[in-house]
């Protein structure tokens, strides 16, 4: 009677093993497909320009300030930042050999614009 039970179990272990190696093979493939179409979801909602958003605080003559006014603003409009280097310590100098930080403003416009 043992020897009967014996080569059950195993067929079932063995079973069992493989049918629990082909549920994990599922849950990865799950967690693959979630991944991608999250990555796929992001990509598609990001906008494809840049946002070109200025803010500017209006003052008055006595030095108070109002509310930041958050739109486009017409006189700064088609500037970008395009570099920034906030931590220069040895990647480019400035005219006296020091490692200033810096940051490179583009016209992307074709007039002159008073900064």
């Amino acid at each position: 009677m043992e020897q009967t039970q014996g080569p059950e179990r195993k067929r079932r272990t063995v079973s069992r093993a493989s049918r629990l190696k082909k549920r994990k093979a599922r849950l990865n493939f799950l967690i693959m497909l979630g991944i991608a179409a999250a990555v796929v979801l992001i990509i598609l909602i990001t906008p494809k320009e840049p946002l070109r958003r200025a803010t500017y605080t209006v003052a008055t003559e006595n030095g108070e300030t109002g509310e930041p006014v958050n739109e486009v603003v017409g006189a700064y409009e088609g500037l970008v930042i395009s570099e920034i280097m906030p931590a220069n310590s040895a990647a480019v100098t400035d005219e006296n050999g020091n490692y200033g930080d810096w940051v490179e403003i583009w016209n992307s416009t074709n007039r002159e614009i008073n900064l």
